[in-house]
């Protein structure tokens, strides 16, 4: 839409992985401390206990090592592809750069950017009812956000030439 850019994605959960690493290496600490000597098969015993359970502390790490670069990848993977959008749409690739906000739609549904994308393109096709249509899908999706409602007042206002309409889009 009307000053259409692509801003940089920092995701906040970054450092999830370390400190869950940090709170297990700090917490087991106190399973070491103060033990006594024991007979050679009790102690054998719980030698193999030990290595279970550092096994199934370092499996439950991982898995959560991967959940957290999972959670990470997708929004920045999105936010490549509406990066790649924008710059499709300035080489006056329209279809494509629709294509490209689809695909970041659908691999982070949660963020308003790849609609935005799509409204762009929309525009740039002369789709405005579509492109109206997908600037009021995010402010349904995200009535909090004051930047979808100001879009799609710009958009109304100035390319849809509908000042009521902008006005209406303005209201809440």
């Amino acid at each position: 839409v009307h000053g259409v850019h692509a801003p940089l994605f920092c995701p906040a959960g970054v450092a999830a992985f370390g400190l869950v690493t940090a709170g297990w290496i700090f917490g087991s600490g106190a399973r070491f401390a103060g033990r006594e000597p024991q007979p050679a098969a009790a102690a054998e015993q719980a030698a193999r206990a030990g290595r279970k359970a550092a096994l199934l502390s370092a499996t439950g790490i991982l898995l959560i090592g991967l959940a957290s670069a999972y959670a990470v990848y997708q929004p920045a993977q999105a936010a490549r592809k509406v990066e790649d959008g924008y710059h499709l749409l300035a080489d006056g690739r329209e279809a494509e750069a629709l294509e490209k906000g689809r695909d970041a739609s659908d691999v982070d549904p949660t963020s308003d950017r790849p609609y935005y994308l799509i409204a762009a393109a929309q525009v740039s096709l002369k789709q405005l009812k579509a492109a109206d249509a997908t600037l009021a899908a995010i402010t349904s999706m995200q009535p909090a956000n004051p930047e979808a409602w100001v879009r799609l007042a710009d958009f109304r206002l100035n390319t849809k030439d509908d000042p009521e309409g902008a006005i209406e889009a303005l209201g809440p």
